[in-house]
């Protein structure tokens, strides 16, 4: 887990580095014949100004929403002043990245906003890549973030996945370290879910990162709440997502883009997710 000892008290600093994605569609184009772009810019700001970063009043005290969550988990065994806070992200410049053809789907709801499916497959080879070079460091928890571009793996269909968070050997000689990062998550939906509150996947990935940071703390196996499959582990975001209620759903017209280079595809009826922040399921555990 990350942060010290609830039974100790005292507050741990994390410090947070944010990597902005902007995509570029070389095979979309808009109205005027110009490739599509999505940018970051427009939910940056409100990302970095959310809960997640901002501390708030709760009923488990003065803090960051997913400290507040973790110190209810503890709440009958830790000291008043202990907290886990992420400091203020360092920002590194926007990263473009080139989608070439057959790797994404492009869409756009009636209000213009252009909304993207992207192949995971091309994108992890990318994030790979990114992950080497933007001089990241163990000490500091990476968040890539990007608006309204969602990924599948294999078929299309099977969408949407809005990210992750996992961890990587990143030792050098003489100097054993793993990294951790998070891109984001709300699971995999046939529907799409509108990134704009973009603190929902945000805060799902950072509380599960707070009590799993390298997906490996294992936990006596949980049920969903709807009683389909069960898990192992610390991912305490998940429970939370099959809820009937975990996201307020309102159903909007969105076309597939209709000019394409050399062809053009059928409407779309899509489904926009506002999502909730999550309340997550508390479960305790002693090891430091």
């Amino acid at each position: 887990m990350v942060g010290g000892d609830p039974l100790r008290g005292g507050e741990t600093l994390v410090n947070t580095v944010a990597i902005p994605l902007n995509f570029f569609f070389e095979e979309w184009l808009d109205a005027a014949g110009n490739n599509i772009s999505i940018r970051v810019d427009p939910v940056l700001r409100k990302t970095l100004s959310s809960p997640d970063f901002v501390k708030s009043a709760y009923s488990t005290g003065l803090g960051q929403f997913g400290d507040a969550v973790q110190r209810a988990e503890f709440y009958n065994v830790m000291k008043e002043n202990w907290h886990t806070t992420l400091n203020a992200p360092r920002r590194l410049p926007s990263v473009t990245i080139v989608v070439p053809f057959g790797q994404s789907q492009v869409y756009q709801l009636p209000d213009g906003t252009f909304l993207a499916t992207l192949n995971g497959d091309f994108f992890n080879s990318h994030l790979s890549t990114l992950l080497q070079a933007e001089g990241l460091k163990p000490t500091e928890l990476p968040l890539f973030l990007s608006n309204n571009v969602f990924l599948y793996f294999g078929d299309p269909a099977s969408c949407c996945v809005l990210g992750f968070h996992t961890a990587f050997d990143a030792s050098t000689p003489g100097h054993p370290a793993v990294q951790t990062f998070r891109l984001g998550k709300l699971g995999q939906r046939r529907n799409f879910s509108l990134h704009s509150r973009i603190v929902t996947p945000l805060s799902h990935e950072i509380s599960e990162w707070r009590n799993d940071p390298f997906v490996n703390n294992l936990a006596p196996a949980w049920q969903f709440p709807n009683g389909r499959g069960c898990e192992g582990n610390l991912e305490t975001g998940d429970p939370i997502k099959v809820l009937s209620n975990s996201t307020v759903q309102v159903t909007l017209n969105a076309s597939l883009i209709i000019r394409k280079r050399k062809r053009c595809c059928n409407g779309l009826r899509g489904r926009i997710h506002p999502g909730r922040l999550r309340v997550l399921t508390a479960i305790r555990t002693r090891a430091f």
